[in-house]
């Protein structure tokens, strides 16, 4: 048995530019921070079969490919010893998670985290968290042709504040930034909002409306260029700043493609200046989920309630230094992620399922050194598994993983 959680992410700058769609012509940079919001995956060996438990619900099948679920499906395929009659031997996988799915916090990057390393972990070893994270974008976007980036697998992994940096062939580098994660820790929930909508949706619309849009595209780029200035206004806690560029963020990004907003959320957008807050916008693929909000703390109580009869939800939360980590192994031996080992987690988390983007309690998590240190993604020799039929239609952007599924992750360890 391995227990393994994951956070969810805030992303914060440069959002977008980790599609390999624009990557691939520009180079990505972005700003995301870790949450305290988690999501667990708890891998068991059973007689035979695979049997998940997730959302309330229990669902059985004889072999991994006879899953409805296309995650776990893939990544059963990818890293389970599987042969024409199913696994060596079965798997039992119980998920858990602090948001609902479609929330635009990452929870399906997260969610890949977590069981990648749970499944890893059960057949041989944990990955370590950059090998996680590479093979978790692997399955999603390679395996299962979703049109994700690779900025929610990457904080996942790490934790804590990230600086990624993508190259155009795919080679990432995640640098923690401690001063940008205390920073942003002091702001949340005081002058920095985080607003619940009362929309969830699937980030495959929104995400495969910007890959269409961005290429060529001028918007994006203007998002991507204003990390530096994003971090300096975090840094020195100049909330009027933060807003007016969270404004412009917003703005660049609507103009992108129609999906990522709509005629609710222009609403809310527009009371929610109104009622004082300096720039908002809607965190992760658009189309709904969380608004981040910057406003005074004199007046965060008084937009809240303004909002609260729109039936947004104010979510207080804050930042976590861990990325992956184990919470519960039997026959423990060394942490494969080099995290410290906790206490298993809390039983009253919410049941949550393999999400497209992630029900709700907002844990908190205990102070830990930020992150583990950059670490670049080899450009290794081609994996063993085939890519199936959606990557074969769409293998763009995963050549900066295929080192790590070359030997399922392992050679960082």
């Amino acid at each position: 048995m391995t227990d393994i959680t994951a956070p969810l992410r805030l992303s914060l700058a440069g959002g977008g530019s980790d599609l390999p769609e624009h990557y691939e012509r520009h180079g990505c940079r972005l700003l995301a921070v870790a949450l305290t919001a988690r999501v667990r995956v708890r891998a068991e060996r059973i007689p035979s079969g695979v049997t998940v438990r997730a959302f309330g619900r229990t669902t059985r099948a004889e072999h991994p490919e006879l899953l409805a679920d296309p995650l776990i499906r893939a990544a059963l395929g990818h890293l389970s010893p599987v042969n024409r009659s199913g696994p060596a031997t079965g798997i039992r996988l119980t998920i858990e998670s602090d948001v609902a799915p479609g929330s635009g916090l990452g929870g399906s990057g997260a969610f890949l985290v977590a069981l990648v390393t749970a499944v890893s972990g059960l057949y041989g070893g944990p990955l370590d968290p950059s090998a996680a994270a590479r093979t978790a974008f692997l399955v999603e976007r390679g395996l299962c042709g979703r049109p994700v980036g690779q900025q929610d697998h990457w904080t996942a992994a790490r934790g804590g504040a990230v600086e990624l940096r993508i190259t155009p062939d795919g080679v990432a580098d995640a640098r923690p930034d401690t001063e940008l994660r205390r920073a942003v820790d002091a702001l949340l929930d005081r002058q920095l909002l985080l607003l619940r909508t009362p929309i969830t949706r699937a980030a495959d619309r929104p995400l495969a409306a910007q890959a269409g849009a961005v290429r060529g595209g001028s918007a994006l780029s203007r998002i991507q260029n204003l990390v530096d200035e994003f971090r300096a206004a975090l840094i020195a806690a100049d909330i009027a700043r933060v807003g007016a560029l969270l404004h412009e963020h917003w703005t660049a990004k609507r103009s992108i493609t129609p999906a990522v907003s709509n005629d609710r959320i222009d609403r809310w957008y527009e009371l929610i200046r109104g009622h004082g807050a300096y720039g908002a916008k809607l965190v992760g693929a658009g189309g709904g989920g969380h608004l981040l909000v910057a406003t005074e703390a004199s007046n965060a109580d008084r937009l809240t309630a303004a909002m609260a009869a729109e039936g947004l939800t104010r979510v207080a939360i804050g930042t976590d230094p861990r990325g992956v980590r184990i919470t519960g192994s039997a026959g423990s031996g060394p942490d494969g992620t080099g995290a410290d080992r906790t206490a298993p987690a809390s039983a009253g988390a919410v049941r949550a399922g393999p999400d497209r983007n992630g029900p709700t309690r907002t844990g908190a998590g205990s102070e830990g050194p930020d992150g583990n240190g950059p670490t670049r993604t080899g450009r290794g020799s081609e994996a063993p598994h085939r890519v199936g039929e959606a990557a074969t239609r769409r293998t763009s952007g995963i050549a900066g993983v295929r080192g790590a599924a070359a030997s399922r992750g392992r050679e960082d360890r």
